[in-house]
């Protein structure tokens, strides 16, 4: 057999991260130790090399785990030609093979699915053929285990048939990986879990068969706790009912039955390997539950429904006049309500359902607007939940929750929670923290039970009233309007004002630092002047600035950044398609503009540290101790830089300083004095600068306060 670890390489952050260290450290090891290991063609450098590297210098005291030998390799698997989602089957298929091959010896009673595995087709069997073997005789063995197990069918072939796509000793590492990283505390089921997330960053379009984390989470909070059974009606990849079976459990021993119903094959295929892994009896059916006859459909107490949103062209003209549609005929246009009425239909009793709608449904009028009338005239509508936009890699639209309930009569409003402003943004979506969750949930069980313990974002809202407004759903649209506090607007406009009192004087002070007379200390008419490339090394950027945003990966400095124009938010870069190893920033670095603003500048401080630069700027480095960064950044602010750069400065359309011009500006080489003044006047401003920032802030709150009590005055508000 190869060795596990024979094809894995790594790139610079993935070192840093073995080392635990900054990317920049790892730049200087590269740069400054000539025995450190070679990248190769790709800017990649092997991990066995590594490994023995780190381990030779003192940097690591321990093997690199495992795990990290496996995400390498599955990172690496794009370089076979495999597509995004043949990869992430492939994968799923060895943790299934994987597992069945551990469970075959175990007894049936322990089991939800009984295994039987013959020895032949057992891995600790296949370990031992030629490496050049393992493929054919995997998927063999596949065939086999799924004959004798027919609760497999599907789960093994179908992944598996792709293995001879890739070298044999890359097939086999990927295989021994997955069994040296299980563990109690790493079951297959945590592997699982993780290959699916890293395969969602590889194929963005996998979102419609998967539910967030922190949405599923939620949606497990809103429903009763003690269910028997649950239902999904869309069940993709299964990732709300496994939320499910972790939380709710039965009142008395029985275990949670689960039903899920799912159109695509290969979705389903994952969820019948999630719970396969996770040991959960479950049944799961190929179906469009849209399509099931009403008798057949489950009498469930919780429905968890999380629908491919706003879906058109949904049935045909036999399901859009189905007498299932007890509340009117859905548009063919939208599915939406289409699904809202499905759950109803499969409610016990005392069932609650919870089901992910588009916006739109919530407001749009004419059949839309009569299906809901008549949904709050028979007491379905329980709840509405608007959540932040960008809670979904794949769309930015935000998620409407509608809460339901059987019909009932007795029932004359509805709650209404408006959430868009909870979440915290991230670089590919907005995610709901845990503390998020349970006040949505809180404020939803308080107003269930009469109290209104958040009245900011959770209000209850009469039918009458809704009905009256064409049957809107809109939370935002009944939002209470709140008293003015004068008192408290007073009391924080006291404060401020004494606040401000102190931080002008204080502001002053810095100021005046900056205004007093200091003694000189040989200005630069008695400094010598060099070349810059003679006292700091001068390099281009290497990315494009137009590469897009990606989800992990450095921020991107090019020249909005320096010039000062800014962006609307910061770029990230992928290094994975950089066409040439990328150019990163070490704090105290200074980078400079090439062109559009030529000459303008910024110094980098620990926040920059291992960003990327792009092609229309420079990066400047001091390599001996002549000048530092600080002084190099204050000369580039001097009228003498600013002269140089417009004598070398081409083009009108688009202004450029070469490279060769800027390792040509003379700098005047300072004494130890002149060094450490620059830094101080760095300070000074510095300080004097966020002194201000404040200042301004506080008035800008100030002013608004000032306003709101005089408009309250002025209307008569209490």
């Amino acid at each position: 057999m190869s060795d596990a670890t024979a094809r894995t390489t790594v790139d610079i952050s993935q070192i840093a991260e073995i080392a635990n260290v900054g990317r920049s450290a790892v730049g200087n090891w590269r740069k400054r130790r000539s025995d450190f290991p070679v990248a190769d063609s790709s800017g990649r450098f092997g991990l066995i090399e590594v490994e023995r590297w780190l381990i030779e210098n003192g940097k690591i005291d321990s093997r690199v785990p495992t795990e990290f030998h496996l995400w390498s390799l599955i990172d690496s698997l794009r370089n076979f030609g495999l597509q995004a989602d043949q990869i992430t089957r492939l994968l799923v298929s060895m943790l299934v093979y994987l597992e069945a091959c551990d469970m075959s010896p175990r007894p049936r009673g322990q089991l939800a699915t009984a295994v039987t595995v013959d020895d032949n087709d057992h891995w600790r069997c296949l370990s031992q053929v030629p490496a050049d073997e393992v493929a054919k005789e995997l998927r063999r063995a596949a065939r086999n285990i799924e004959e004798a197990n027919p609760a497999l069918e599907g789960l093994l072939v179908n992944g598996l048939s792709v293995a001879t796509s890739l070298p044999d000793d890359q097939l086999v590492s990927l295989i021994e990986n997955f069994q040296a990283c299980t563990d109690e505390a790493s079951p297959r089921i945590s592997l699982f879990n993780r290959v699916v997330s890293r395969a969602g960053k590889l194929d963005l379009f996998r979102g419609e068969h998967s539910t967030p984390a922190d949405i599923a989470e939620l949606m497990v909070q809103l429903v009763r706790q003690d269910a028997r059974k649950v239902c999904d009606l869309a069940c993709g990849e299964g990732g709300l009912l496994s939320s499910a079976a972790l939380r709710i459990q039965p009142r008395d021993s029985n275990p949670i039955e689960l039903v899920g119903f799912e159109i695509d094959e290969d979705a389903l295929r994952f969820a019948r390997s999630r719970f396969f892994l996770e040991g959960v009896a479950t049944e799961l059916r190929l179906e469009d539950a849209l399509r099931v006859p009403l008798e057949d459909l489950p009498n469930a107490d919780v429905v968890l429904l999380d629908p491919p949103l706003a879906r058109r062209n949904w049935g045909d003209a036999d399901l859009y006049l189905d007498e299932r549609w007890k509340f009117g005929a859905p548009p063919r246009s939208n599915a939406d309500l289409a699904w809202i009425q499905l759950a109803v239909q499969c409610l016990s009793e005392s069932g609650v359902a919870v089901v992910g709608a588009s916006p739109g449904t919530a407001y749009r009028g004419n059949r839309e607007a009569e299906i809901r009338h008549s949904m709050l005239e028979n007491g379905v509508v329980k709840a509405v939940i608007q959540l932040p936009g960008r809670l979904r890699t794949e769309t930015s639209v935000p998620v409407y929750l509608w809460i339901l309930q059987p019909p009932r009569a007795d029932v004359d409003s509805v709650i209404l929670i408006d959430a868009s402003t909870l979440g915290t943004p991230s670089r590919s979506r907005s995610e709901l923290s845990s503390e998020d969750i349970d006040r949505i949930a809180r404020a939803l069980q308080a107003c269930e039970v009469g109290r209104h313990e958040d009245p900011e974002i959770a209000w209850v809202v009469s039918t009458t009233e809704i009905i009256a407004n064409d049957a809107i759903l809109e939370p935002k649209m009944y939002q209470p309007i709140p008293e003015v506090d004068r008192e408290g607007i007073r009391s924080r406009s006291q404060e401020l004002k004494a606040k401000l009192l102190d931080a002008a004087g204080d502001g002053a002070d810095a100021i005046k630092q900056l205004l007093a007379p200091r003694e000189e200390t040989g200005g630069t008419a008695s400094m010598s002047a060099r070349a810059l490339r003679e006292v700091a090394e001068i390099q281009r950027g290497t990315k494009t600035a137009e590469s897009d945003n990606a989800d992990d990966g450095p921020l991107l400095i090019g020249v909005p950044e320096v010039s000062g124009r800014g962006v609307s938010s910061p770029r990230f870069v992928w290094k994975e398609e950089s066409s040439a190893p990328l150019l990163e920033v070490q704090e105290s670095d200074v980078v400079l503009a090439l062109r559009g603003n030529p000459g303008s500048s910024i110094l980098a401080t620990g926040n920059y540290e291992g960003a990327a630069i792009d092609q229309g700027c420079a990066l400047i480095r001091p390599n001996g101790d002549e000048v530092t960064g600080p002084w190099v950044y204050l000369w580039t602010q001097s009228r003498q830089f600013l002269n140089q750069v417009s004598r070398s400065t081409t083009g009108v359309t688009l202004p450029t300083l070469s490279i060769r011009a800027v390792s040509d500006l003379t700098i005047p080489i300072p004494t130890a004095e002149q060094l450490d003044e620059a830094e101080q006047i760095l300070g000074r401003f510095n300080e004097a600068l966020e002194r201000v920032a404040e200042l301004q802030s506080d008035l800008t709150e100030l002013r608004k306060l000032e306003v709101d009590l005089l408009i309250s005055q002025e209307g008569g508000t209490k």
